[in-house]
């Protein structure tokens, strides 16, 4: 099966990408209700809808954007516009600034200058247990050489780099590096180096945002591809198990400092 802008995101693909393996890591037997029967909806957040919507602006374009999502008073069930693009103004107007203000930057025009290619979908047809393969949409990469750069575009509630470390560890965004790193490669082969960075915008207020360039050391990546591969294993072995809690499993907190 060939992965399309049409089927990416629907039950029809059922390709193992990064989002996917973290539902896998936080519930097996909700990842197989939502990803395989569909008997799970996939739930969309606010968050979650404000980083898409700021992903259609900077990846496609602001008229994709202008097109896709409406500026609503209130958002309503009963609309003939899906919920989740439905606006208010509040949230409309900060997708507004977040973009304008990244389109300003000259970490953004340099890239643009450097004809960086926006989220190309990848894919490896190589079985994971029942699935076909892995897959993957980088935000933008460019080879040049024998090195590709890899950049991933995050709006947070913070790029204080203690924490924005931390957020990292949550949502899984070194492994989706190492991801996106081991489906590029796949397709080309000649590459010998990359590098990593996460374009990280701060979700401070509708009125000013601010920004930050984070790479992403090595060593990091690394560690990333030995969890990776190890969830990626797991879910091969086609265990998705309701949970049950039993003694057994008691857990250890970590190491308080």
């Amino acid at each position: 099966m060939k992965l399309t802008e049409t089927n990416y995101y629907s039950l029809k693909n059922q390709y193992i990408s990064n989002s996917k393996i973290k539902a896998y890591e936080d519930n097996p037997y909700l990842f197989y209700m939502r990803y395989v029967t569909g008997e799970v909806p996939h739930e969309t957040t606010p968050p979650l809808i404000l980083g898409q919507a700021v992903d259609t602006w900077l990846t496609e374009s602001k008229e994709s954007f202008i097109n896709k999502y409406i500026k609503v008073d209130r958002r309503s069930r009963k609309s003939d516009i899906p919920w989740d693009n439905q606006l208010t103004p509040i949230v409309y107007d900060t997708i507004s600034n977040i973009c304008t203000s990244i389109e300003n930057s000259t970490i953004y025009k340099d890239m643009m200058k450097r004809k960086f290619i926006s989220q190309q979908i990848f894919q490896i047809d190589k079985p994971v247990g029942q699935f076909p393969g892995l897959c993957g949409k980088p935000d933008w990469y460019k080879i040049e050489g024998d090195t590709c750069t890899i950049v991933d575009l995050k709006t947070s509630a913070t790029i204080d780099p203690t924490k924005f470390y931390y957020h990292c560890l949550t949502f899984n965004y070194f492994k989706q590096q190492s991801m996106y790193r081991d489906l590029i490669l796949h397709h080309n082969p000649k590459i010998k180096h990359f590098k990593h960075f996460l374009l990280v915008t701060e979700k401070s207020s509708k009125y000013s945002n601010n920004l930050a360039l984070f790479e992403i050391p090595e060593e990091y990546i690394k560690q990333a591809s030995i969890e990776l591969n190890n969830s990626i294993k797991k879910i091969k072995l086609d265990k998705f198990n309701k949970p049950n809690l039993t003694w057994d499993n008691t857990t250890s907190f970590v190491r308080y400092r």
